[in-house]
């Protein structure tokens, strides 16, 4: 499976008023990866290479509980 099979698969198996945060980290360098990460069901993208501040400030995001619970 890929990245986008397995976000439509967590989707499809999570339990109602439940959200899994899921962020797309990828080196690819396509006009349309983030559209299609967001389509599969996403919540957030980002592309290598990425500093630490980056990867801290959506980690720190998406580990709110209000964040996670209301996307």
């Amino acid at each position: 499976l890929d990245g986008f099979q397995v976000a439509r698969l967590i989707r499809q198996n999570e339990a109602p008023g439940e959200h899994v945060p899921i962020i797309a980290v990828t080196a690819r360098t396509g006009g349309d990866d983030e559209a299609r990460s967001r389509a599969a069901g996403m919540d957030d993208f980002l592309r290598k290479p990425l500093t630490g501040a980056q990867l801290a400030e959506v980690l720190a995001e998406w580990a709110s509980p209000s964040t996670a619970s209301t996307s």
